[in-house]
C-alpha cells in the first residue's frame, strides 16, 4: 500500500467545492412556475392541437414577452439557447462535451434570466421544455451552482420584472 500512494499524483485530482448562497435562503424569491398546461396532453396530439395550446396561453398573457429556451445534446457537443421573440434577440452558448442534458437546459433559462435586462418588456413568459430542471428550481434546491444562481437573479429581478415560467413539452423534438 506504501508503494501505491508514494506513486499517487497529488495533481490529479479535483475537488468540487460548494458555493454557498450570499443571501439567506428563506429571502429568496419563489419562481412562478406552472406545470399544469401540460398535464392532459397525450403523446399523439396534432401539431394544431399544440398551436392551439400556445395561442391560449399567448391570449392568457397578451403583453408578455415570450422567451423561448433550450438545451441539446449531441456525441461531441452540448449546447444552450434562449430566444426572446418579440425583441428578436438570442443568446447561446457552448459547454463541455461532457455536461449532461439537465445541465444544458438550466444554462438555456440562466442565460434568459441574465439578459432579460437588455429588452424593453417588464412581463415575461418563459417556455421550456425541461419538465426535470423546472422541478429542481421549483423544490428551492440551492446545491446545483445552476439552480443557484438562476434563483438569485430571479430574486434580484423580482421587483423590476414579473416572469412566469411554463413547463410547455409541445415544443420538444
Amino acid at each position: 500500500m506504501a508503494s501505491s500512494l508514494s506513486s499517487f499524483n497529488r495533481n490529479n485530482i479535483s475537488f468540487i467545492t460548494t458555493q454557498f448562497s450570499p443571501l439567506p435562503p428563506w429571502t429568496i424569491k419563489s419562481l412562478t412556475i406552472l406545470f399544469n398546461l401540460t398535464t392532459n396532453i397525450k403523446a399523439n396530439i396534432t401539431p394544431e392541437v399544440y398551436q392551439a395550446l400556445y395561442n391560449e396561453v399567448k391570449d392568457d398573457y397578451p403583453n408578455y414577452q415570450e422567451i423561448f429556451t433550450d438545451g441539446s445534446k449531441s456525441l461531441n457537443k452540448v449546447s444552450a439557447a434562449a430566444v426572446f421573440l418579440n425583441s428578436k434577440l438570442t443568446f447561446c452558448t457552448d459547454l463541455p462535451p461532457m455536461s449532461s442534458i439537465f445541465t444544458a437546459e438550466l444554462t438555456a433559462i440562466k442565460l434568459a434570466l441574465f439578459n432579460i435586462h437588455k429588452t424593453n418588456h417588464k412581463l415575461h413568459i418563459l417556455f421550456s421544455d425541461s419538465k426535470l430542471g423546472l422541478q429542481s428550481l421549483s423544490h428551492k434546491n440551492l446545491s446545483n451552482p445552476i439552480t443557484q444562481d438562476i434563483r438569485l437573479k430571479y430574486s434580484d429581478l423580482y421587483n423590476h420584472h414579473y416572469i412566469i415560467i411554463i413547463y410547455s413539452r409541445w415544443y420538444q423534438r
